[in-house]
């Protein structure tokens, strides 16, 4: 069911890590918002998350499945908070993005967490907000910035967008607290209650912002259709509210069989597969305290001063008597320009130049063999060995 504080309805996802919105998360908040508009002791509803994410938004390992497009979809589970005959209030702490953003938007009031982040990232995945993003988040906040947000999908902390008109209250303590304190004030109000679609959106930022956006697209963004998809989609908002949807829905599934969206959303799911090994492939790092450097040139003592900051020691190894004299003065002009700086003190310094052997003698490779403890590498020091 769902925890009753007062007299509100506190409706927590739970579909860790994140809380991406599957099929069996958007039919629970269906059907808890329908149970709790027939509570006879529910007055309004909170939806929260938990620290980590209100919600991170769609499920990525449904997409291409049957389930993504398994009723209730994202845009029934927002119509239903939209039109429920009760406040409902998003308390937001951790990430609300994509479309636990856009569910937010579609409470009639919202509560975050000074350290709550939100973004609308589906640019990054070469398509646009698809249920209701770019239609409800510039009623709330000025166009300008609702379009940059879009346009470059990077999220922005609550803190930043304090003062934006997005939320009711940017807090410090319990956000949770917070947003029953405020779901109270919308229901002792009474209706109409607060929704950004019954927002009348200023038609001259709206054309200013999209020209001056338009006028900002590299070549490489004229490319992608997405970029210019979310710009017409943007136009949109001089349609009347519904239209406005039935548009952006449009310019969304048109984006969806794209090569460029499919390959986007491939890299995104194979980099974080890639992450998720199976046991049988995982390994234990072998540890690494020591490294050979073949090559006394700009390449190899930049390579070697790398290690060496990595706390590792170093054998510089090269054939000729003079490359290596170089490359040894090298490395020690770079540790004393960075003493002079400021950057290191002395001690650190002379410490990082002592994990250094200079040689000429290929045997002295042997000692890179094998990830020795600190405490026994007592023959590296700092030393130029030529015969």
């Amino acid at each position: 069911m769902f925890d009753i504080k007062n007299g509100i309805a506190v409706v927590a996802f739970d579909n860790p890590p994140v809380n991406s919105l599957g099929h069996a998360l958007r039919d629970s908040i269906v059907r808890k918002l329908e149970a709790a508009q027939a509570h006879p002791e529910v007055r309004a509803v909170v939806l929260t998350g938990n620290e980590r994410a209100f919600s991170a938004g769609a499920d990525v390992s449904e997409f291409g499945a049957a389930r993504q497009m398994q009723a209730p979809l994202l845009r029934d589970v927002i119509a239903a908070v939209d039109s429920c005959s009760k406040p409902v209030v998003a308390a937001i702490q951790g990430f609300a993005l994509g479309g636990g953003l856009e569910l937010a938007l579609a409470c009639h009031g919202r509560v975050a967490r000074d350290t709550a982040q939100v973004g609308l990232p589906e640019i990054t995945l070469g398509l646009i907000p698809g249920s209701g993003g770019t239609q409800r988040l510039p009623r709330l906040i000025e166009p300008a910035a609702a379009l940059s947000l879009m346009l470059t999908g990077l999220p922005r902390t609550a803190a930043s967008l304090a003062e934006s008109g997005l939320f009711d209250a940017v807090v410090t303590g319990d956000v949770v607290d917070a947003a029953v304190r405020q779901a109270r004030r919308l229901a002792d109000a009474g209706t109409p209650y607060p929704r950004a679609r019954d927002v009348l959106p200023n038609a001259t930022s709206i054309d200013s912002a999209i020209r001056t956006e338009r006028d900002r697209l590299n070549p490489r963004k004229k490319l992608q259709p997405a970029y210019g998809a979310l710009l017409n989609a943007f136009s949109a908002l001089h349609l009347p509210f519904d239209e406005g949807l039935r548009r952006e829905r449009e310019l969304f599934l048109a984006l969806v069989p794209t090569t460029a969206a499919r390959a986007l959303r491939y890299q995104f799911k194979a980099e974080r597969d890639a992450q998720r090994l199976p046991g049988a492939q995982r390994a234990q790092p072998r540890q690494v305290g020591s490294v050979a450097v073949v090559g006394a040139g700009t390449m190899g003592t930049g390579i070697a001063i790398c290690a060496i900051d990595a706390d590792l020691d170093v054998v510089l190894l090269e054939q000729d008597k003079e490359a290596l004299v170089r490359g040894r003065e090298r490395i020690a002009n770079h540790y004393r320009e960075r003493v002079a700086a400021g950057k290191v003190n002395q001690i650190a310094a002379a410490a990082s130049e002592n994990r250094l052997v200079a040689t000429l003698d290929w045997t002295e490779l042997a000692q890179a063999m094998w990830s020795l403890k600190r405490s026994s590498r007592t023959s590296l020091s700092r030393r130029l060995f030529l015969p």
